[in-house]
């Protein structure tokens, strides 16, 4: 069974845009009521907990790659890691909701 399919992967990455899209500099707020929920019809069609996990993952680590950019500034090895360990949040939500 693959890891990543159209059905978990492509609404994952719309959420996570739709994130993305939240925060100020473009702030488009009114996505706020339904940024969350591609990702979670993702989950709900995922079909093992791995398929679930990755989802989270990739989510995650779109929107903390982005959202935390002014941290390459400071370091950008240290922006990678915090990236990877704030996205395990977002699989471990994607596993427990699974």
């Amino acid at each position: 069974m693959p890891l990543f399919t159209f059905a978990t992967i492509f609404p994952t990455i719309i959420s996570a845009v739709f994130l993305i899209l939240l925060f100020p500099d473009i702030s488009v707020s009114y996505l706020a009521w339904i940024a969350l929920v591609p990702f979670l019809q993702a989950i709900s069609r995922a079909r093992s907990k791995m398929q679930s996990l990755a989802a989270g993952f990739v989510m995650g680590l779109l929107f903390f790659i982005v959202t935390l950019y002014w941290l390459t500034n400071v370091s950008a090895v240290g922006w990678l890691i915090l990236a990877v360990m704030q996205a395990l949040y977002f699989s471990l939500f994607g596993l427990l909701v699974y």
